[in-house]
């Protein structure tokens, strides 16, 4: 049996996942980035695991090569945690900052409104947290995320409350920690009748550790029984910035910037708007 991947930043997870899972066999994959370089890696494979999305991504000619093995197995997105995480662009492009890609919405608004570092810290708290609706957030993300995966016959419920039980088990909103996908991984190959075997003393190496770990803040962890902080992981360095780093790193790297042509991910904007009107009021 040999079992190929497609997938975001999680494909790697998904590979390590499958390979332990697996007994006989061989598991590889090739983030849908490099899908047009890279597709070759996927020949011969028996079952090829996609995300349905991610279909006008592949060019028609490497589709048509392995359409009728492609089994659909969404990737994890749940912001529970992390309802303060945004991307960024500028101008429309990509921004980094000190986290690489991830952003925090208050820090973003802090800026705009012309506040200063030490005052933008004192926004990270329960009080801000509760106005933006950041505390209220776990009902509609966990049924996100168990919706898009039931959509597809993979049941995570009972998975879903283990991990939730455990700890924050994000590294950000789009980074899950390996075991996730290693319950996903195992739920699949049940859907499709595919023999595995677990490996309880076999860990899975969690490769998105080397990546940005955006913390759940303790307000918000503490609300879903779990332990968080304000200790943020740089992007492929085991260094940690504080509170007070990472905000005024981040203010750096908005230093210069047209505040007007700075623009938050889609699905944060009106948090963003509602943000920026209660710093413009002072409150």
């Amino acid at each position: 049996m040999r079992i190929g991947i497609i997938s975001n930043c999680q494909v790697y997870g998904l590979v390590n996942s499958f390979s332990v899972l697996l007994r006989n066999g061989k598991a590889v994959g090739v983030p849908i980035s490099r899908i047009g370089d890279e597709a070759k890696v996927l020949e011969g494979c028996d079952v090829i695991y996609m995300p349905g999305d991610f279909r006008e991504r592949v060019p028609e000619k490497i589709w048509k090569k392995f359409e009728e093995r492609v089994r659909p197995i969404p990737y994890v997105f749940f912001d529970g945690y992390h309802p303060d995480m945004t991307y960024a662009r500028y101008r429309g492009e990509p921004l980094k900052g000190c986290l690489d890609s991830y952003h925090s919405l208050i820090c973003i608004c802090a800026w705009k409104a012309g506040m200063t570092p030490n005052e933008a810290v004192r926004l990270f708290n329960g009080r801000t947290y509760k106005v933006l609706g950041y505390l209220d957030g776990w009902d509609e993300a966990a049924a996100n995320l168990l919706s898009t995966f039931s959509d597809n016959d993979i049941d995570l419920r009972d998975r879903f409350i283990a991990w939730a039980r455990r700890e924050p088990f994000m590294h950000t909103y789009d980074h899950p920690k390996v075991y996730c996908l290693y319950d996903i991984a195992r739920a699949a190959m049940d859907r499709d009748g595919i023999p595995r075997h677990d490996y309880a003393h076999c860990p899975v190496h969690d490769n998105l550790q080397q990546g940005v770990h955006f913390p759940a803040y303790p307000e918000i962890a503490e609300r879903y029984g779990v332990r968080g902080s304000y200790t943020f992981k740089r992007f492929h360095e085991y260094r940690t910035l504080d509170l007070e780093d990472f905000v005024r790193e981040s203010f750096e790297a908005y230093k210069g910037l047209d505040p007007e042509a700075l623009l938050v991910s889609s699905f944060r904007r009106r948090t963003h708007d509602r943000l920026m009107e209660i710093l413009k009021d002072g409150v």
